[in-house]
């Protein structure tokens, strides 16, 4: 009785573990919008002195202020699927507005969530490296 028990905790932390499993590790929520960016008809778009781009291996959508010294990084937004084994989520970027798009290879079944993280930049400073948040949006998300 003792082995059955023990199996079937077993299971279950595994099955337990691979649900909440996240591509990025995450740490809560927020409604606050990369700094520079604005949240306007289901989209996120880049404010007037602000750009974004995809990252080189097009998995994040960075966020930078343009500068006579070079861009500055504001912050950076990911996409992934509600449930990671039910497919995939990725950037996508269309005349300078970004929002998360479901794969054709591999369809997100539920839907495609928007993670934030900040990571304000001074020339000549180190990156303040702040952890991923769910970005929950509503009606008075804000930058």
């Amino acid at each position: 009785m003792k082995i059955i028990s023990l199996v079937v905790f077993l299971c279950l932390g595994v099955s337990t573990l691979f649900a909440q499993a996240s591509k990025i590790d995450v740490f809560g929520t927020t409604n606050r919008l990369v700094k520079g960016t604005i949240y306007k008809d289901g989209k996120i778009a880049a404010k007037a002195g602000y750009e974004m781009k995809l990252s080189e291996d097009k998995k994040t959508v960075i966020v930078s202020m343009l500068t006579s010294g070079g861009p500055i990084t504001s912050g950076q937004y990911y996409c992934e699927c509600l449930y990671l084994d039910r497919g995939a989520c990725f950037p996508q970027l269309s005349g300078g507005k970004f929002e998360c798009a479901s794969s054709n290879e591999d369809p997100c079944f539920n839907a495609c969530e928007v993670f934030t993280k900040n990571t304000e930049t001074t020339p000549g400073k180190p990156v303040l490296d702040k952890s991923w948040k769910k970005l929950v949006l509503t009606k008075s998300t804000s930058d």
